[in-house]
């Protein structure tokens, strides 16, 4: 971890939500059994309550990749397959690179090499040599060799791994999006002014830095960039070691609210963010539309669900002190009080 990751109050890239119109044998094949993925059990519970709340979903899958996911709520009405063709997402699987390949092979996914040590400036260089694959709904991905997963400090030694099972694959490393010439600079202020998150300016680039080693990465391309349609990234907010669970959560969201940035997402009519108490209570906020401060122009368009470290959701939650957790968010968004309160 770099020095300026460790200061990032972003303290994991958790998952990207990807919807597909339904749960399909080649996609059981692609990221289960070619990628190693496991399933998550909690996310027919999750599907659930969405569609009680009246939410339109008619499924959900989670797959998870070390200790990170993707979420594929199935069926969705508007935008029901996303290829989200303006990003590729970076995973590191486990060596040997030859075995790696076998596998791909073997579960019939096509492949090519990718040469980014000539991206030296971006940071792709650090996760070592790649394959290109795409993912049977059109989702590009880039495969690196590695030997470990991405997570917080001191989760390996706590012991912390999502449901399920463990993946053979390690991880999510980064997720990196094409932007139009001219709006890599302000996008990162975005980054820096509203989220308060340390951002290397590249040229014609940005990258955006977490405390695990992940980041996210925008591109400016003379190429047309695709249309937005509708995916979103989740992150936690806040620091283990520095007992930050909600501080910078909550300095976020009055930055973002104060902008006019905190948006609530119709496909989830149970969770709103009107105010800062009902944003603690859901344990997570959203915004869409990023906006560079200095020109109050958008640049951007992408949803990001910001959670604090007391959402249900959060995989290391047993390495917070019960005094941390005591007003840890339910499952359905409301907080469950210390005692005497």
């Amino acid at each position: 971890m770099s020095a300026a990751a460790a200061k990032s109050p972003v303290l994991l890239l958790d998952h990207v939500n990807l919807n597909v119109e339904d749960w399909t044998p080649d996609l059981e094949a692609f990221w289960m059994r070619a990628l190693g993925c496991i399933s998550d059990p909690r996310a027919d519970a999750v599907s659930q309550r969405a569609r009680a709340a009246g939410g339109q979903m008619k499924g959900l899958k989670w797959v998870n990749i070390g200790l990170q996911q993707f979420h594929m709520p199935l069926g969705e009405p508007e935008d029901a397959t996303q290829r989200a063709a303006n990003l590729v997402v970076g995973l590191i699987l486990p060596g040997p690179w030859e075995e790696v390949r076998q596998r791909l092979s073997d579960h019939k996914v096509v492949f090519s090499e990718v040469d980014v040590q000539g991206r030296a400036a971006t940071g792709l260089q650090l996760f070592g040599s790649a394959l290109q694959a795409e993912s049977p709904t059109g989702v590009q991905l880039r495969l690196h060799e590695g030997s470990g997963q991405l997570l917080p400090p001191g989760a390996a030694e706590a012991g912390v791994a999502q449901p399920g099972g463990v993946s053979w694959g390690l991880g999510m490393a980064y997720v990196e999006f094409v932007c139009e010439p001219g709006t890599a600079a302000g996008i990162g202020r975005f980054y820096q002014q509203m989220l308060g998150v340390p951002v290397e300016n590249l040229e014609g680039a940005c990258r955006v830095l977490i405390q695990t080693g992940q980041f996210l990465l925008f591109c400016e391309t003379d190429r047309p960039v695709p249309a937005y349609d509708n995916h979103h990234i989740a992150i936690y907010v806040g620091c283990i070691a520095t007992r930050d669970i909600s501080d910078s959560f909550t300095s976020m969201y009055g930055r973002c609210k104060q902008a006019g940035l905190v948006w609530n997402n119709p496909r989830f009519p149970h969770l709103t963010y009107d105010s800062l108490e009902a944003a603690l209570g859901h344990g997570e906020f959203r915004v869409v539309d990023i906006v560079d401060p200095e020109t109050e122009l958008r640049v951007y368009r992408l949803e990001h669900e910001i959670r604090s470290l007391r959402h249900p959701g959060f995989p290391c939650k047993s390495m917070l002190s019960e005094e941390a957790t005591a007003g840890t968010c339910t499952e359905e968004g409301k907080l469950k009080m210390s005692k005497g309160t």
